[in-house]
């Protein structure tokens, strides 16, 4: 019944109280061992989820700031509906392209989820799955793109953001394969050159095993594919480029890849480079 991009300080209020509300609720929910799975209700969760999107990036900048710090707060709290709650906004800024307003919410949600150190452990830990999957939102990495679509304003116009995840996580299990994903979509526009960013990944992992994530080594066969086919010229005739390509085939030879393995032999040989 509320507008989203209503200007009215008490109906706002109203709508970050219930936001905490629902956080609150999800919180006790997902807590270790809970005995509260049966009193949440998921079909006002859901719901409040869409609701949530359609309000957020209609804000203006500084209270967008404020959501986002509020959302910051819960991420070892619940992250299972934080999930939720985050992975509508992108369809929400596709359809108004609020610019400032969604990232503020993005970027001041992603520093604590990205240097969470359970990234770093093992997927057998408890809410390693939910860390994993909240990195995978935040890269864009499951959004229903378009087909056919290899750029999205928002993304291209944020390449600082991607270039600090790799950073950051792309050393992870998690973060490895959340960037193959997006680097295979709308991360296309940053090809081939980003392509060093998984290599650089691959160089800091200190033989953390990244290709063990969930669909980790098909992303990367299906990204290489298309870096080889589209750029192999190019590819072979710079050798940073070249060296990076060369390294993530390796690793997916290493496991038994067939295509990588046909892939490194047309890739192997570099052309004289060209100034």
């Amino acid at each position: 019944m509320i507008e989203s991009g209503t200007r009215d300080s008490d109906l706002s209020a109203f709508v970050m109280a219930c936001l905490t509300a629902v956080l609150r609720e999800a919180e006790a929910a997902e807590a270790w061992k809970s005995g509260h799975r049966g009193q949440v209700s998921y079909e006002f969760q859901y719901a409040f989820a869409r609701l949530f999107a359609r309000f957020a990036v209609a804000r203006p900048v500084a209270e967008a700031a404020q959501i986002g710090q509020l959302l910051r707060d819960f991420v070892d709290r619940c992250p299972e509906y934080l999930e939720k709650l985050l992975e509508k906004l992108p369809y929400e800024e596709d359809r108004v392209q609020s610019g400032e307003v969604f990232w503020s919410i993005w970027k001041g949600v992603s520093a604590p989820i990205f240097g969470h150190k359970l990234l770093r452990g093992s997927s057998r830990i408890w809410r390693y799955d939910e860390m994993r999957k909240l990195v995978r939102v935040l890269l864009f990495a499951d959004v229903e793109w378009r087909d056919g679509v290899k750029e999205w304003a928002p993304v291209t116009a944020n390449k600082d953001f991607i270039e600090l995840a790799a950073s950051v996580v792309g050393n992870t299990p998690a973060g490895f394969g959340a960037l193959a994903s997006l680097l295979s979509s709308v991360g296309q526009v940053f090809l081939p050159d980003a392509i060093r960013l998984l290599a650089d990944g691959v160089k800091r992992a200190n033989g953390m095993a990244l290709l063990e994530d969930r669909n980790g080594e098909f992303q990367l066969e299906v990204l290489l594919r298309k870096v080889c086919y589209r750029f192999g010229t190019v590819i072979r005739q710079r050798p940073d480029l070249h060296r990076a390509v060369i390294l993530l085939l390796d690793k997916l030879v290493e496991r038994g890849s067939h295509t990588a393995f046909r892939l490194r032999d047309y890739m192997i040989a570099p052309l004289p480079t060209v100034n």
